[in-house]
């Protein structure tokens, strides 16, 4: 009884090791069972820096450079435009309601609930 329980609860962590990473499939990003795709509509939360500026949610700032989203971002409602692998890391890229793109780290932003998954 002891070993079935313990490889139960091996079987279990690994179904939980095996979501560690986001996977990008065709279109669509894969990531603690949620999905990201092109036209999904995702809601920013809170920043989770010290000044409640985002840490994995980037905007647009200037000839290829990038800066943190402000907490003025937050509760925001946006529009992924584009999903794509960089360095071994999912992104988003989306627009909203204020103008500027979005630069969206899918692990860092879910894992640190910069954004709430809306269906």
């Amino acid at each position: 009884m002891k070993r079935l329980s313990l490889l139960i609860c091996v079987m279990i962590s690994m179904a939980v090791m095996a979501q560690d990473k986001a996977v990008l499939q065709n279109d669509t990003i894969y990531y603690h069972f949620l999905k990201f795709y092109v036209g999904d509509t995702i809601q920013l939360g809170s920043g989770s820096s010290p000044n409640n500026s985002f840490a994995f949610v980037h905007v647009k700032a200037g000839f290829g450079n990038t800066a943190n989203a402000s907490a003025s971002w937050s509760k925001a409602q946006v529009v992924i435009t584009k999903v794509y692998r960089q360095s071994e890391k999912c992104f988003a890229m989306a627009k909203g309601e204020k103008k500027g793109k979005l630069y969206i780290d899918i692990e860092g932003a879910v894992d640190n609930k910069e954004i709430w998954f809306m269906q």
